[in-house]
């Protein structure tokens, strides 16, 4: 589930949000059940099978059309009803019709939050950041990023701040990143889970879920990310 948001008009871009704000919600909570889910976007082979890492199951949806969310039960099952069951999600409608179908063992999961969502109540799914642990995260990007590449790129392109009148040292280019990275990881930025912001060449992206969070920064060919 990558989205680049900002390729999106704004009504497409609202659009997309409220379903991936609808998708997040049912992965959270089928996974909450005790369900393992798996992926079906319509390929020769699951795209992603008897998973309980959100994360990945989150990768794995939104990047066709439509999806088959199956959420089997095994052993495991927590919820008390069929252990086999399955979510249709259709994409580029209106945004709350999302979900086009599911079994009806599902319902008490599915219904709460597709009737929010259609009743624009639906809590925006955003797991909260830990300061300390966002600083140390930052931390440790501008302490293991290689910005002497970065400047002599730079310097073969004759690149310059401009209000500087030569290549920007390795000290001000770790100034430069550290500011992206405080401002993708301020709250007022995050947006469904998502933040990103870019200035001076770099660029950081902040991808939450509820169980794992991203930090990425990047500078043309030069990436780094940390996992907080």
């Amino acid at each position: 589930m990558y989205l680049p948001y900002d390729d999106m008009s704004p009504n497409v871009r609202r659009r997309v949000k409220i379903e991936e704000n609808i998708v997040r919600h049912i992965v959270a909570d089928l996974l909450k059940a005790g369900f393992y889910l798996s992926v079906d976007d319509g390929g020769d082979e699951f795209a992603i099978k008897d998973s309980r890492d959100e994360k990945a199951i989150l990768d794995a949806l939104m990047n066709t059309n439509e999806d088959l969310l199956y959420a089997d039960a095994y052993e495991t099952n927590v919820y008390g009803g069929s252990p086999y069951n399955w979510v249709r999600f259709v994409y580029g409608n209106d945004g709350w019709d999302v979900v086009n179908d599911y079994t009806g063992d599902l319902s008490g999961i599915i219904e709460p939050i597709t009737d929010a969502a259609e009743n624009g109540t639906l809590e925006e799914l955003k797991p909260s950041l830990n300061p300390l642990r966002v600083q140390e995260a930052v931390d440790d990007l501008l302490g293991t990023f290689d910005f002497h590449p970065v400047q002599r790129y730079m310097e073969s392109v004759g690149w310059k701040y401009f209000h500087t009148p030569n290549t920007p040292s390795v000290d001000d280019l770790k100034s430069m990143a550290g500011q992206v990275l405080q401002t993708v990881c301020s709250e007022a930025n995050i947006h469904y889970g998502h933040s990103r912001a870019a200035t001076g060449g770099f660029e950081a992206r902040l991808d939450m879920w509820e169980t794992s969070t991203k930090l990425t920064l990047s500078f043309i060919p030069f990436r780094k990310e940390v996992t907080l």
